[in-house]
């Protein structure tokens, strides 16, 4: 009956960048930039630069585990921010008359190059999202709501077979099971912030709070031996350095909880009174 969760430190994985010719693995995140010729330059995280030539007409992928993040500038300006356990799939060229890239699974955030002579549209397992020029964050993880939130400019969302839906700046889009969108006005920078390197909540539960904790630092938890603790909320900053004494440390502040680690495992129980 005591009030306990329990998390445990991951093994840490490797992102992999995936195109025709050959698999490359980076133990840190990194900056992947594409130019017109189809060459994607790398900088990894000590500022290490290595470039590798692609076949401009097959897809590539970026893959993110959990516990790190990469950006990629693709062939045409555009910019991607890629959360933990994402998997992006992309061209090194746009070649047709649409500029197409697929989010496979994960979050991202991008801020789209205008050309108003080829559309820009993301593709997802259960809805595509066409982009007239804009700034957006698209969310598909399995164990959260799939969501498009709107920054600026405009796009349009549409399942196969259903109705379209567009969205204003500072509106998200939560997908249903059945098709359907419920649209709702947002705080679009508690959405985004991540790719900024910190998480804003307000009054946000906090199995939520640990979820998204979790995927950034490749932790799992289990909440199965606590009910009061799930019912907790948490509002504030969590800023989200190298350091996840420190981030724990604040959770534990903003919830009024207390935090202890030993080895690969994290405790969170009830602070007494």
């Amino acid at each position: 009956g005591k009030e306990l969760i329990v998390g445990e430190l991951l093994n840490s994985e490797d992102i992999q960048l995936v195109t025709s010719k050959e698999t490359i693995s980076f133990q840190n995140d990194v900056d992947v930039t594409l130019d017109n010729d189809g060459v994607a330059e790398i900088t990894e995280k000590n500022n290490e630069v290595s470039k590798i030539s692609m076949d401009p007409s097959e897809l590539n992928s970026l893959i993110i585990p959990y516990g790190k993040r990469s950006s990629l500038t693709l062939s045409d300006g555009s910019k991607v921010w890629l959360n933990s356990g994402s998997v992006l799939e992309f061209p090194a060229q746009f070649l047709g008359d649409e500029r197409d890239i697929h989010l496979v699974s994960g979050e991202m955030y991008i801020e789209v190059a205008p050309d108003k002579g080829k559309p820009f549209l993301v593709q997802t397992g259960d809805f595509n999202v066409k982009v007239h020029g804009t700034k957006f964050n698209i969310s598909t993880y399995t164990d959260s709501p799939r969501s498009v939130a709107l920054v600026e400019g405009s796009v349009s969302l549409q399942p196969p077979g259903k109705q379209e839906t567009f969205l204003l700046p500072g509106e998200q889009a939560v997908y249903s099971d059945d098709g359907t969108f419920t649209t709702r006005t947002v705080d679009v920078n508690q959405i985004t912030c991540w790719k900024n390197g910190y998480l804003e909540f307000n009054k946000t539960p906090m199995t939520e709070v640990l979820q998204q904790v979790g995927r950034y630092y490749n932790l799992s938890f289990n909440f199965d031996n606590d009910v009061n603790l799930q019912r907790r909320s948490c509002t504030g900053k969590i800023y989200l350095s190298e350091n996840l004494d420190n981030v724990m440390t604040t959770i534990a502040l903003l919830t009024s909880t207390k935090y202890m680690k030993d080895n690969n495992q994290i405790f969170i129980v009830n602070k007494p009174n």
